[in-house]
């Protein structure tokens, strides 16, 4: 007799939520003071928050008390190409922020496929990010002073 297990397998999907390249081990996100950062586009990863496709761009403070820290901006996107993972490939929304973002750092560069955004473009410039605090979460409830994060909130050519 075959024995049936009520047990749902996990997503293999990544979790937007807990990526941290400098603590993979814990999944623990940083918190660094407000205000802008120099900062180089380090890796990207794709992954699902929520349903929603999403790009996560990993940039490194390049400069200061901060050097060598990572922090992410989260980008929603119309479509993951193929699994979510590291480097995945992605589309993107046609009036999205991500585009915004790229043509806004990228201003000279001509117009691009939706599914075929040369990313790796970003890592060949420094780049002035504007970091701020996570304080809700998406039930707009205060997280714990532990739980707080930072992340990037504007990307800017320096």
């Amino acid at each position: 007799m075959k024995k049936t297990s009520n047990v749902i397998p996990l997503h293999s999907d990544l979790d937007c939520t807990t990526y941290d390249t400098n603590n993979i081990q814990n999944g623990d996100l940083p918190l660094i003071p407000k205000g802008k950062y120099e900062a180089v586009m380090k890796t990207w990863f794709t992954g699902t928050l929520f349903k929603q496709p999403k790009v996560v761009l990993i940039y490194t403070i390049t400069e200061g008390e901060y050097f060598g820290i990572d922090i992410a901006k989260y980008y929603n996107v119309k479509k993951l190409k193929g699994k979510a993972r590291n480097k995945g490939k992605f589309i993107v929304k046609p009036r999205g922020d991500f585009l915004k973002d790229f043509y806004k750092l990228l201003p000279l560069h001509p117009k691009v496929r939706f599914d075929q955004i040369p990313i790796t473009k970003l890592q060949q410039q420094p780049i002035e990010i504007t970091v701020g605090f996570v304080l809700k979460d998406y039930k707009q409830q205060l997280y714990p002073e532990q739980m707080k994060y930072s992340l990037v909130r504007e990307v800017n050519i320096l």
